[in-house]
């Protein structure tokens, strides 16, 4: 049950909807807003455990998208440069951690979501928000990010698509694949007109 859904509509927290924050939640960012949250769903017996953020309220109108969005610059700059691990500060710092930690973890899953390229290659990247305390009334809210790039030949990243690979066993045999199947000729000259 979410008792958020008559809360007022005036939105105090930027363009985040606070009548529909706690719709479909992870249990792990539920426990950020309700300390007590934890007790029930670490429990052995807990049946309804949440693990997955696709029917979140966010994600389904496409907010999430939007707040992964004003990120994707400032992220694509550290991608170029190739950083393996970084940290972005969010835009929502004056918020309770109760209010950020809950957006940020849902605009971290759009961000991972989000295909990103570096150099026309594709790169895994994994966004965590991380909101921490500094003092009674102060907090930092930030993103830590880790990339993963294509491994790279002779300097040269072979940029995605779809590709024939040919190769010669011997003089005699020629093999070419394609995703469509595989054909095999016995005559060299045919491995430069074998079909797709």
């Amino acid at each position: 049950m979410d008792l958020t859904w008559d809360d007022t509509n005036d939105n105090w927290y930027g363009d985040l909807d606070q009548r529909h924050l706690y719709f479909g939640l992870t249990d792990e960012l539920m426990a950020i807003a309700h300390s007590d949250h934890p007790a029930n769903y670490q429990k052995a017996d807990y049946a309804y455990r949440s693990t997955d953020l696709s029917n979140n309220y966010s994600v389904r109108n496409g907010k999430a998208d939007e707040w992964a969005e004003k990120y994707a610059d400032r992220i694509q700059h550290h991608l170029d440069a190739k950083e393996k691990s970084f940290s972005i500060d969010a835009g929502n710092q004056s918020f309770p951690p109760s209010i950020s930690g809950i957006q940020n973890g849902i605009a971290a899953y759009a961000m991972n979501l989000r295909e990103w390229k570096t150099g026309g290659a594709k790169v895994e990247l994994t966004a965590a928000s991380n909101v921490t305390k500094e003092s009674n009334y102060k907090w930092c809210a930030k993103y830590d990010l880790t990339a993963k790039y294509q491994n790279t030949a002779l300097e040269r990243v072979v940029d995605d698509g779809a590709y024939r690979v040919a190769s010669a066993v011997d003089g005699s045999m020629a093999v070419a694949a394609s995703a469509s199947g595989c054909s095999i000729a016995t005559d060299p000259a045919s491995r430069l007109t074998a079909s797709p």
